[in-house]
């Protein structure tokens, strides 16, 4: 195995945040009513004519400066012909000879080493119909139809699987930050393509690739990568040919399944679109576009480091958009840096799982405000946890929610030293236990002063009640 390399190539599919199609005026919101947005020009109807949407444009633009690329001041559109049920008008509207940008990278950093990724090229082109196999019948919902698309194409820079998911993980989080895409691979706005090809090792010569299609998650593509990189070197060990095919990832069978041998260029007959104008760009209009991309998810993540975060997670924070907005505005009411990150890594990733409800009742402010309550010592952190649960999902005030609870701590230190020398009292061995070095014992009194107050002692301060009353002192 060690003979052979693998050489990986990468086509993301990232749908643009517009509000109506690339071509048309349809408007491009996801869970509509199927075939309720279309209209002649997206349905492929003889003598409708489509017209680029100037934002679909801009965001493609923006995408190509964020990701490192020339932009040509001229480029085209093409007519990709090939027939689907799913396609319209028989040809898909994409660049495929002037292209809008091309030789950009992207610089990972993977296991302590960085490495550049080439970037072939990014264009614009629009998607095809959604299909929907049901009941045994093949349906069509041509919403998706015409919705704008660019599509990044990597050089076959990349090794393995690892760097792969690394590749597409910086370039969806960049497409996020920017919102030039919502990057939901749940709903199918972000999908990936790969080729995969194997040669002997320092070989000068590519080997026979094959091209896995529509993946639509990071770990599917990791996972059918390394499936297909295993199954085409152990063809070359045995002396067999690897034919050029096009693939599907199975996700049930953890395989690749054959969808048909694979296309070349000319197999798609490609032709200048004759009804969309060319793009012209001034270098003044793109110097301009460039100036308003703003500060990019790597200067975030510097940014975040200098302020005194560890690596690990100011990466975290500025993975996510949405989450970085988060701490971002939390910090501005909640100054203590490291305790703000701590709780958005540890409840509000955790709760986040649920998209629709981010911002919905826990906003920043309520956040800090809860964390306030957590470093005066009004509530425990399990108190807070609990309060922040509620919060999730009520319209409520994090104060509110703790008085209907009763979770305020007591704080009376006559009450706090009577419950302790109760439950000291009442243990005697676990205080010699304790003396005698075994530090459970000490868990053991603190968990019983706490069960004793019903949940409304700070457990640090009992434990250094304990410890002062016991005359222990600890190294």
């Amino acid at each position: 195995m060690e003979y052979f390399e693998t050489v990986i190539g990468v086509e993301i599919h990232a749908e643009l945040k517009t509000e109506s199609k690339v071509f048309c005026s349809c408007p491009t919101q996801f869970g509509a009513p199927p075939n309720t947005q279309v209209c002649p020009i997206c349905l492929g109807f003889v003598g409708s004519l489509p017209m680029l949407n100037k934002k679909a444009l801009d965001l493609a633009l923006k995408a190509a400066l964020a990701l490192n690329c020339s932009i040509e001041q001229q480029s085209n559109f093409d007519r990709k012909s090939y027939f689907s049920p799913d396609l319209p008008k028989g040809y898909q509207i994409t660049q495929y000879y002037e292209p809008l940008a091309s030789n950009g990278y992207v610089e990972l950093e993977i296991g302590g080493k960085k490495k550049v990724i080439g970037i072939r090229q990014i264009h614009i082109e629009e998607d095809a119909a959604k299909q929907v196999v049901k009941q045994g019948y093949r349906l069509l919902d041509f919403n998706r139809a015409g919705i704008g698309l660019i599509e990044i194409v990597s050089y076959p820079d990349i090794s393995d699987e690892q760097e792969a998911m690394e590749f597409v993980k910086k370039v969806k989080t960049t497409l996020q930050h920017l919102e030039i895409s919502d990057c939901k691979l749940e709903e199918g706005s972000l999908r990936f393509d790969v080729n995969i090809s194997i040669k002997p090792h320092k070989s000068g010569s590519l080997g026979t690739k094959t091209e896995i299609k529509n993946l639509n998650s990071i770990k599917a593509l990791g996972k059918a990568i390394d499936y297909e990189k295993t199954r085409q070197r152990e063809l070359m060990e045995k002396r067999e040919t690897v034919k050029q095919q096009t693939l599907r990832w199975d996700e049930a069978n953890n395989k690749c399944q054959i969808l048909r041998n694979k296309e070349s260029a000319r197999g798609y007959n490609y032709f200048p679109e004759p009804d969309v104008l060319p793009v012209q760009l001034s270098k003044s209009f793109i110097q301009h576009a460039k100036s308003k991309i703003g500060r990019l998810p790597e200067e975030n993540k510097e940014k975040l480091m200098k302020m005194g975060l560890p690596k690990g997670d100011a990466s975290l924070i500025t993975s996510n958009k949405e989450v970085y907005d988060f701490w971002n505005e939390t910090i501005v009411y909640c100054d203590d840096l490291n305790l703000v990150t701590n709780w958005i890594k540890s409840e509000v990733f955790r709760y986040a799982k649920d998209k629709s409800k981010i911002r919905e009742h826990v906003t920043p402010k309520r956040l800090a405000l809860l964390l306030d309550l957590l470093k005066l010592g009004k509530i425990s952190h399990q108190g807070a946890k609990k309060v922040f649960r509620l919060m999730w999902y009520h319209d409520k005030q994090p104060e509110q929610i703790v008085n209907e609870l009763n979770l305020n701590l007591e704080n009376d230190q006559t009450k706090m030293e009577l419950t302790i020398d109760q439950v000291l009292a009442q243990y005697p061995k676990s205080i010699e236990d304790f003396k005698q070095g075994k530090d459970r014992a000490l868990d053991f009194l603190v968990g019983q002063a706490i069960k004793k107050s019903k949940g409304k002692l700070e457990p640090q301060k009992v434990k250094q009640l304990i410890i002062k009353k016991l005359d222990y002192v600890t190294k």
